[in-house]
This record gives C-alpha cells, structure tokens and sequence, in this order.
C-alpha cells in the first residue's frame, strides 16, 4: 500500500514573544492563537532562534543550519540550491508543491525564492505590487482564492508569512486561515507548525537596554536584543496521532524544525543520505516520546546578531536553565554575560565574575559550546 502524502501547513507570526504581556500597547506577547491550537498540539516552551532578525531566521530554519554560518553578510546572502538544501527544495524532489504567502517586502522573498518560491501572480490582489511592501490583509484573500480556484494540489507546502507588528488585527486573521483549514477537511490529517521568527524586546527588561545604550550600541533593535523575551520564541507542532496539549519545557532550537518534518514524511536524511549532510538540528520526535531527555537537556542552541564578517556581532549559548552571551565589538572586558535563568527569569544579574564554582563549571561548559561551534561553522 502506497502511504498518503501529509501536507504541511506552517504559519509565521512575525516578532511575537512565547509569554503573554497584558501591558504591552503593541499587543507582541503571545497571541491566542498559538494557546488556541497548543490545545491539539505539542507546544515547547522554550524554543530558541537561530538569530533575531527576519532574514537571517528564517533563512536558518528553513535550512536546518544556524544563521551564523550561512554567509559573510547580508549582501552576499544567496541561498542557491548547489550550496544549501532547504526543506521547500527536498519536498519539491518528492512530489511536493511549494507556495509561499508572504508579507515582507520583495528584497526577502528574493532572498528565498529558490527555496519558498512565490504564489502565482494571478492570485494576488490588485493592492499587492511586486516590489513593494505587503500589508497582512492581502495574505488571506490570496490563499483563500487559491483554495476557491483549486489552485492548491496536493501534497503541498504552504507557508504563511504574518507580520504581528503595528496589526491589531493579526490574531483574528491567523485564526480565520485555521478555520477555513478546518473547513477545507486540512485541519485533522496535515502537519501544522506555527511560531514566530524572533521574539520583541519587552519593556519589563529596561536594565538590559541601558547595558547596551551606556555602550552607544542601538538599544531600541531588536536585531540586537540577547534577552528571551527577544530570542525565544512560540512553538507549537500539530500532526495526526500528536499527543494534543503536551508541553515540553527543554531548550530546543528552530534549526530542529526541519528534520523533525522529515520523520514525519518518513524522508530519509543524514550524512549518508540523499538528504541532509549539513543539517545541525536535531529531529525532536524522540524528545516529543519521552526519550533522550538528557541528551536533550545538555544541547545548547546558538543565536547570532549578524553574519561573519559583520560588525555588532552577539552570541548567544542558550541551554535549559542557562545562558553565555558574548558580544564581540563590545571594547574592554565588559563583553561576556552568564545568566541562570532560574534564579533571574528577568536577566538583570551578570555572573561572569562570579567566586561561585558551580557557575564558574558551567560558564566553562558553555564557553567551551561556544568554541565547539565557532571551529564547526569554520
């Protein structure tokens, strides 16, 4: 019997952080919507990207490679097929139709055309231009039109590109695309995924902004943003026979989504394989069964301000309980933070210098990740 293809239905919810935040007048805490198909999901709650920025982020998890190691600088930025596999390159080999419904501006979606290549121009609305900037309103009418038209075969990629800032109304759009899912019989029998890019900076971290503002760096980017509620982000994943409302509460990485789909296509990939010699994520099945958890409990994933060969570059050595940020064009010695995340949810207290052996250990360990990584993007 030959297996049924599952479609893929993966929604990005641009700048929005994994906590909710009453207060915030911009509305970038965690929307309703991803508590809402949480409750049919697995959610993990402390998922970490790869960079805080909309290109490099997405570029990256697309690829299963973090953002650092993907190019020298943003001009040289070019994804082609000889150099990176990306999850839209693998599934078009396999049969699968890609569409790409994306909000941003047209530089992006040139930046990823070879692996999220645009929906056809005859369903876009007479407001959406070719280079210029898209609102979110377009997005839905594009895909609801192509579902009219029967302009979406199956097996299918889509991916829908939303942007939460300065859009009161994103969480009431996101939640009419699930419902017309739902309506459309997608719903219960595709892999859902939805998450956001990169968090926003909170107003509660104001300490953390002034560190950077009495070094003359841009305290106001969120580009260049270390803090969790900026570079950690929501995530649910939605699959027939999912285990509905599981929370797991391990650092995982946005980089993971990619081979994590591909077990779930029953698509090989490795080192050996057709597919998949430069991944670095890790398929989070097994952590989803309740196996490997110490395994999963010592990774520690990387986030990145800029590529290689650019300035006003941070790392950061994320782990679950812990964090290593190293900003290299901070002059002077004032350039390492470590912070237990436990004891200091809101990263107000630097431990670098710390008399404590315990944290001096585990300072160690994530300088010595750090090292690890820098040698493997090399």
């Amino acid at each position: 019997m030959v297996k049924m293809k599952k479609n893929i239905i993966w929604i990005l919810l641009d700048g929005v952080r994994n906590y909710k935040t009453p207060n915030d007048p911009e509305k970038m805490g965690k929307p309703d919507v991803v508590d809402e198909l949480a409750n049919d999901s697995v959610e993990f709650l402390q998922a970490v990207t790869s960079a805080p920025s909309t290109v490099m982020s997405v570029s990256s998890f697309m690829t299963s490679i973090p953002s650092y190691y993907l190019s020298r600088n943003l001009e040289d930025m070019r994804l082609d097929k000889s150099n990176f596999e990306s999850i839209g390159n693998i599934l078009e080999n396999e049969g699968y139709n890609i569409y790409n419904v994306n909000v941003s501006y047209d530089l992006r979606r040139d930046y990823w055309k070879t692996f999220l290549r645009p929906v056809d121009k005859k369903y876009w609305p007479k407001e959406c231009k070719v280079m210029e900037h898209w609102s979110n309103d377009p997005l839905n009418k594009i895909i609801f039109k192509m579902l009219n038209e029967d302009g979406i075969k199956s097996p299918f990629m889509l991916y829908v590109h939303y942007n939460f800032r300065r859009d009161l109304k994103c969480n009431d759009r996101v939640q009419e695309l699930i419902q017309r899912i739902k309506k459309e019989n997608l719903y219960d029998n595709s892999i859902i995924i939805m998450h956001s890019d990169h968090g926003m900076p909170d107003v509660e971290r104001r300490d953390y902004f002034k560190w950077l503002d009495e070094r003359e760096l841009y305290f106001n980017r969120h580009d260049l943003i270390m803090t969790d509620d900026n570079i950690c982000v929501p995530l649910v994943i939605k699959y027939p026979g999912c285990e509905a409302g599981k929370k797991i509460d391990i650092t995982v990485g946005l980089i993971d989504l990619v081979p994590t789909i591909l077990n779930l296509l029953d698509i090989e990939y490795g080192p050996e394989k057709k597919y998949g010699k430069s991944f670095r994520g890790e398929n989070l099945l097994p952590l989803i069964d309740g196996q490997d958890i110490e395994l999963f409990n010592k990774r520690k994933i990387r986030t990145d301000t800029r590529y290689i060969a650019q300035t006003d570059r941070m790392i950061s050595i994320r782990g679950t309980g812990h964090k290593y940020i190293y900003y290299r064009d901070v002059p002077g010695e004032d350039n390492e933070q470590f912070i237990d995340l436990i004891e200091d949810p809101l990263e107000t207290k630097n431990l670098i210098n710390t008399s404590d052996q315990g944290y001096i250990d585990l300072i160690n360990e994530y300088k010595k990740e750090y090292i690890r990584q820098e040698e493997d993007s090399i």
